[in-house]
């Protein structure tokens, strides 16, 4: 039986939901006897928004229930038994993210938001502790300014911050049939009112993942730059509007070198030679792609 937010060796009283066969899914109803592992969560939404899960847990310990999880589902799904260690990359757990997508309420009154948790219902924030802290000023800002008059084909939108956490990039998604027009005025005033932004790009709205690029969307409307120049160590990488890029933003360093100094080990220099690669930064090449 699945039940979030409940920590080994905890008591609860569970109410479980109809599932298949095999498995079930609950929710705590009491928290019975808790764990002395147990913390405050450091979100006022946390357990009402729908992303994220482990805030209950100190983060030194979500590192290392996360690699009991990534050992176990290695095994029971893709029947690996790893016998190698797991080597942590940890980051600070607060304003990590650089990428935010969040929901848009234009009536009866503005807001911003993600889905609840388990559903497709607004959940209303002010803030998201993850995030960078350029992005909460943004929504703060926005808030504060009540959507500078934002058209009601507005759905959803996305901020990306650049790797000093100094400019934006915002994406917008939107009703099919949004007038042009309005759009490009609401982009020009948020630009004005937040001079972070650098560029606000729109899209028709989509039901898919955030993993998924929006490369074959097609603009409805494009307001300043769309894209913004991504640092990461002596390298910059030009990120579009719509683009996936690592979300944490304390480890891309990082990831760039792991991966760049695994390649330099397994792949020859003579295979890059032969492929035409060989004018460029090689582990590079293969890491824009990762990014």
């Amino acid at each position: 039986m699945f039940v979030p937010f409940v920590l080994p060796g905890e008591h609860v009283e569970a109410e479980i939901a109809p599932g298949k066969a095999g498995f079930a899914r609950g929710s705590v109803s009491q928290l019975v006897e808790q764990s002395p592992e147990r913390v405050e969560a450091g979100c006022p939404y946390f357990q009402r928004c729908g992303g994220c899960h482990y805030q209950h847990i100190s983060y030194e310990r979500q590192l290392e229930y996360k690699t009991g999880i990534l050992r176990e589902t290695l095994q029971r799904i893709a029947k690996i038994e790893l016998q190698a260690e797991i080597k942590l990359h940890p980051s600070p757990p607060w304003n990590y993210r650089n990428r935010t997508r969040l929901r848009v309420q234009t009536a009866p009154n503005f807001a911003l938001g993600y889905y609840r948790l388990g559903s497709h219902e607004f959940l209303a924030v002010r803030e998201c502790p993850i995030s960078s802290a350029l992005i909460n000023r943004a929504m703060a800002r926005l808030i504060e300014l009540k959507g500078c008059e934002c058209p009601s084909a507005v759905e959803e939108i996305e901020l990306l911050a650049g790797g000093s956490d100094e400019r934006l990039l915002a994406w917008a998604f939107c009703g099919r049939h949004a007038d042009r027009e309005a759009l490009l005025r609401w982009a020009e005033t948020l630009r004005r009112e937040l001079p972070a932004i650098t560029g606000l790009t729109f899209f028709p709205s989509r039901r898919r993942s955030e993993e998924e690029e929006s490369s074959d969307l097609r603009p409805l409307a494009q307001s300043g730059t769309s894209e913004v120049l991504y640092r990461v160590e002596d390298t910059e990488y030009r990120v579009s509007a719509g683009a996936f890029f690592q979300v944490n933003r304390h480890l891309v360093n990082e990831l760039v070198s792991t991966v760049t100094a695994m390649l330099r080990e397994t792949w020859p220099s003579t295979f890059m030679r032969e492929e035409g690669f060989s004018r460029l930064p090689w582990p590079e090449v293969f890491i824009t792609y990762l990014l």
